[in-house]
């Protein structure tokens, strides 16, 4: 089944270049989970520091 079998279809034949990149709440969240990982490894590595 293709567009031709469907009535009402519309085919875009014109591209345009919108963007690329994370929105602004995107890049807030992946700020975060980068945040969250780099100190879980900074724990991880002072935990092991420690004399037992």
């Amino acid at each position: 089944m293709g567009h031709d079998d469907i009535p009402d279809a519309v085919t875009e034949r014109h591209w345009r270049y919108v963007g690329s990149g994370h929105t602004p709440g995107a890049a807030l969240v992946a700020a975060g989970v980068a945040e969250d990982i780099a100190t879980s490894r900074e724990i991880i590595r002072e935990a092991r520091e420690v004399p037992r």
